[in-house]
C-alpha cells in the first residue's frame, strides 16, 4: 500500500514523468523474471504507458485542468466512458467500411 501512497502528486504529470513512473514500476515488476530484458517492455507494459499517456491529456484537456491529487472516481468513469465511447465509433466506422468492402467484392 506504501507504494501507492507516495503516488501522489501536486500537478499533472507531464509525459515524460508518466514515462519514467511506467517505466520504473516495469523495471521492477521485470527484474524478478529472467525472460525479457528491462529495456523491452511487453505489449502488457506499452498498453499501460499508452493509457497512462492518454490519462494524463485527459486531465491536462479537462477545463478546469485537473492535477491527479484532485481527481475523483468520477473523474476516472467520465474518463473510461470516452474512451469507450470512442471505441465504439471506430468498431462502427470499421463496420461500415467492411460492408461496403463486400458489396463492392
Amino acid at each position: 500500500m506504501d507504494k501507492y501512497q507516495s503516488f501522489t502528486m501536486d500537478v499533472v504529470p507531464q509525459e515524460q514523468q508518466v514515462d519514467s513512473i511506467i517505466t520504473s514500476s516495469s523495471l521492477s515488476s521485470s527484474s524478478s523474471s529472467t525472460s525479457s530484458p528491462a529495456t523491452t517492455l511487453s505489449r502488457y507494459e506499452n498498453q499501460k504507458r499508452r493509457d497512462w499517456n492518454t490519462f494524463g491529456q485527459y486531465l491536462r484537456n479537462h477545463r478546469p485542468p485537473l492535477t491527479l491529487s484532485r481527481c475523483s472516481g468520477a473523474h476516472v468513469l467520465e474518463f473510461l466512458s470516452t474512451v469507450n465511447d470512442r471505441k465504439k465509433e471506430k468498431r462502427k466506422k470499421r463496420e461500415r467500411i467492411e460492408a461496403v468492402i463486400s458489396v463492392v467484392v
